[in-house]
């Protein structure tokens, strides 16, 4: 997606979940206002440099900006919907969900509090933990 329209209305997607004012993203990103505002109208791309520093604050994936603002290609998917096209179709139920891009993509609460990014990278981990060790006794049992 090389269109400025397109990444400029996802920040604006994301700015408006955090609940967010064009000023606060300066605070927190040290990206001027007016300079986002732009972005968001899709009159200004963003630089990498700028998408660096907005990721964090939007607790997405500096890789996904880059993706939405047409930097770098779309990850293989052959044919298949990205999560977040699936997250904003009003006709999907999932029945099965990557638990990597769902961490990635989504906004995921836990105790009333939205996970940081460090956060989610952590649980991912432990996950991979969990995972390697259940193969590991599968294949124990097999021998």
């Amino acid at each position: 997606m090389e269109n400025t329209q397109d990444i400029g209305s996802y920040l604006l997607q994301l700015r408006e979940q955090f609940e967010l004012s064009t000023r606060d993203v300066e605070k927190l990103a040290g990206v001027n206002s007016s300079f986002l505002s732009q972005i968001e109208r899709g009159v200004k791309k963003p630089s990498p440099k700028t998408l660096a520093r907005l990721a964090p604050v939007y607790e997405v994936s500096y890789e996904n900006l880059m993706v939405v603002a047409g930097y770098l290609p779309a990850p293989e998917t052959s044919g298949a919907k990205s999560l977040q096209e699936k997250v904003f179709d009003p006709n999907y139920f999932p029945n099965e969900i990557d638990l990597k891009e769902l961490l990635l993509v989504a906004n995921i609460n836990f105790n009333g509090e939205r996970m940081a990014l460090e956060d989610k990278e952590k649980l991912l981990r432990i996950a991979e933990i969990l995972w390697e060790e259940r193969r590991k006794t599968e294949q124990s049992k097999k021998k």
